[in-house]
């Protein structure tokens, strides 16, 4: 009975392949001319993308009950299909929602009162309001949540992505900012930074940034260099983040949806194609770019980077592309988020600045959307 087993086992991927091979021959004419990780519909379960046949489990299952799922395109000589969302927990995102909340409360500080017969909060948000940016400068505590992200010696530190500060341990950041060909692998983490070059940030000389060791640097499973999907990593700091008015998490972005139509981009312009950098801390605003218009602008430069194309379940676009304002304003690894309406004061981050063209160029930066590792990450950062 075992070798009988063993038998049906090893003939499995076999039966797969040549039930694979027949339904695609006969469901050309169905072909919906997507690619890996597109959207290819929504429902209540959530929403429906192209992956290949081996690697989506309800696609399986319904080709054993003699059910062919609806077919995207062809990777190589495989089929991609429709993949239908298994059953995903009705919690999800759940532990994001709550942390955010959380850390909202990090907006105000508590302070003796003027009569020193009790303790008041202060409220210490340092938005802008009107969220007018196109590349200028920032202020003093308004994205808290910035990280930039260190390479070599600790008497002699480069400084060449950036990211953000998402639980008293984590960094989140791009998975390409994980090793430096010339510096080695990420080791520093600088928070509450906002003059490169000053240790004093603020008009009233209290902001002072600190730095944190690395100790673990996580990449996504299915990242895999030079290719640039799914590049997204956490970095485990050596110590416990304390929060103050200057330090503080960003929000993650647990929706594939959001309302607005632009977002936000913040850094020092420590990118790896091209940006000079610069000493302030930079905010621009950016236009949310189509997939289709995205992957069209990117089609000849795309080459193994991006074999399939953007994927719209797991990358995003956003620019100015007629100002000349795209990711030269980020840093590579750095957050692209949203003002929220609740909790005050937060921002929620729906993307990771993954690569862009050349810097003030006609095309947008291609961001790795965050909504789609919500999962992932909660299983590391909040087990």
């Amino acid at each position: 009975q075992p070798m009988l087993l063993e038998s049906v086992s090893a003939m499995l991927p076999r039966v797969l392949v040549c039930l694979c091979v027949c339904w695609s021959i006969g469901a050309a004419q169905q072909r919906l001319d997507l690619y890996e990780d597109d959207i290819c519909n929504e429902t209540q379960l959530g929403l429906w993308t192209c992956k290949q046949t081996r690697d989506c489990p309800t696609a399986i299952q319904a080709l054993r009950n003699g059910r062919r799922p609806q077919q995207c395109h062809f990777a190589g000589s495989q089929p991609v299909v429709c993949c239908e969302p298994s059953q995903r927990p009705p919690d999800t995102g759940a532990k994001s929602k709550q942390m955010c909340e959380k850390y909202g409360e990090s907006v105000y500080i508590n302070v003796p009162d003027f009569l020193g017969n009790g303790i008041t909060k202060l409220d210490t948000c340092a938005v802008v309001e009107p969220l007018i940016t196109n590349g200028k400068k920032s202020e003093p505590r308004e994205y808290p949540h910035m990280a930039l992200i260190g390479y070599g010696n600790k008497n002699a530190i480069v400084w060449l992505c950036g990211g953000s500060l998402i639980s008293e341990r984590y960094i989140l950041s791009a998975a390409h900012c994980t090793q430096s060909s010339k510096r080695g692998v990420a080791k520093w983490a600088r928070l509450g930074d906002f003059n490169f070059k000053s240790t004093m940030d603020d008009s009233a000389g209290l902001a002072q940034s600190k730095e944190y060791e690395i100790i673990e640097r996580i990449n996504h499973p299915q990242y895999r260099s030079p290719s640039l999907y799914n590049d997204i990593a956490l970095y485990k700091l050596g110590k416990t983040v304390q929060f103050n008015e200057y330090i503080r998490p960003i929000c993650l972005q647990t929706e594939h949806q959001f309302p607005n139509t632009y977002a936000i981009a913040t850094g020092w312009g420590r990118t790896e194609w091209g940006g000079r950098g610069s000493d302030i801390l930079q905010k621009a605003n950016l236009t949310i770019t189509p997939r289709i218009q995205c992957s069209e602008l990117y089609r000849v430069a795309i080459g193994e980077k991006l074999s399939n194309g953007i994927r719209d379940a797991s990358q995003m676009c956003a620019g100015d592309i007629e100002n000349g304002k795209d990711t030269c304003q980020g840093d590579s690894g750095g957050p692209l988020q949203i003002r929220m309406k609740k909790p005050y004061c937060m921002y929620s981050q729906i993307g990771i600045t993954s690569f862009g063209a050349k810097c003030g160029g006609n095309k947008p930066g291609v961001y790795t959307r965050v909504s789609n590792y919500v999962p992932w990450i909660e299983s590391i950062v909040w087990p």
